[in-house]
């Protein structure tokens, strides 16, 4: 067996069996069955136990500040709804307003939390809740300026924690990217994954131009561009093209001839 092309999900296989093999001085065609299981072992330990995006402590903390600011985005939202139809409006004050909302917020946040397994969404429900009640209860007899200052004020809050969670969201691909490398790749330069027996090829395509690239040992080849020479492992898992991390491929590429 002389090359091994991937693409997708499989360029993570193919990705974790190049450093594998590379380490141990050894090629595919040397690899019996039950060495391939303990050369992927810990790959499809992530893939089907461990988790890694989002997952179980690998990824845990960007998880937990995506969460947070969506919380925060949609408790927001609820309150500058509550703001614009109760705002100089009267209330019928926290001894109302806290028991009904409060209960309804926890009745809907046990059905929540029952539904996807989930504890935390008890909270997260139970915070958006309270931020419904204290906006009625604080603008319900706000008047004049004061009203629609603290209107304005909850908008510009929905859009500041809105452009937040998309710079988050935005950002998964990188995390997801140095999660396999802490996990899988340790650092290694694709470079470094050569072989003369085997050549592990991953197809990617990129998606601010739409051409594909094929990135190997050595060099990477890329329709209409030529080729040139990959200086990262970070193809291994880009040409996988999950959680958002296929992006740019990290190599010089030089015009063709």
């Amino acid at each position: 067996m002389t090359a091994v092309a991937s693409v997708s999900g499989g360029s993570l296989t193919n990705g974790v069996l190049a450093t594998e093999l590379h380490a141990r001085g050894i090629g595919l065609g040397d690899v019996t069955l039950d060495d391939f299981r303990t050369l992927t072992a810990d790959l499809m330990a992530t893939i089907s136990t461990d988790g890694l995006f989002p997952a179980k402590g690998r990824t845990g903390r960007y998880v937990a500040v995506l969460v947070t600011a969506l919380v925060a985005a949609v408790a927001a939202f609820v309150a500058v709804t509550v703001a614009i139809f109760t705002t100089a409006r009267g209330t019928p004050g926290f001894a109302v307003l806290l028991p009904v909302w409060l209960g309804g917020g926890a009745l809907l946040g046990i059905i929540v939390a029952a539904v996807f397994r989930k504890w935390w969404l008890f909270i997260a429900v139970m915070l958006v809740a309270t931020a419904g009640a204290l906006t009625w209860g604080l603008l319900g007899d706000t008047h004049g300026n004061a009203a629609w200052i603290a209107v304005a004020a909850l908008l510009l809050a929905v859009v500041g924690f809105g452009l937040i969670v998309v710079a988050i969201v935005s950002r998964r691909g990188r995390v997801f990217g140095r999660a396999l490398d802490r996990y899988h790749f340790h650092g290694a330069q694709l470079a470094d994954v050569g072989s003369a027996r085997t050549r592990h090829v991953f197809c990617a395509t990129e998606l601010q131009s739409g051409h594909q690239c094929f990135p190997l040992a050595g060099a990477c080849h890329r329709v209409e561009r030529g080729g040139g020479h990959p200086r990262s492992h970070q193809a291994l898992h880009r040409g996988a093209g999950v959680g958002g991390a296929a992006a740019r491929v990290p190599a010089r590429r030089p015009r063709a001839r």
